[in-house]
């Protein structure tokens, strides 16, 4: 049997609360996978400042109902001017 108490029985936003966050986390998911895959794109590769980085319309947090400060931790680890390739090593336990 299932304990309605933890299910938020008899409370009407319950669900609501339960999936906004639902839905908030799998839009920080959605936008880290973004970083991860297209982040090179973006990064910080003219090491005399003349050219500014490319604009990437994957990496807008606004597209996933984000704002900048939730991007900015994962911009300075994949669009800096230092970083490591590790995704097309295929043994897992080496990546």
């Amino acid at each position: 049997m299932r304990d309605t108490e933890a299910l938020g029985a008899g409370d009407p936003g319950a669900l609501e609360d339960l999936w906004s966050g639902a839905s908030e986390q799998g839009a920080r998911v959605a936008l880290a996978e973004a970083y991860r895959r297209w982040g090179w794109r973006a990064a910080d590769l003219d090491p005399l400042g003349l050219r500014a980085p490319a604009s990437v319309l994957e990496l807008d947090p606004e597209i996933y109902g984000l704002t900048a400060e939730d991007a900015a931790p994962l911009a300075a680890t994949y669009c800096g001017s230092i970083g490591w390739e590790f995704g097309h090593i295929q043994d897992s336990v080496r990546r």
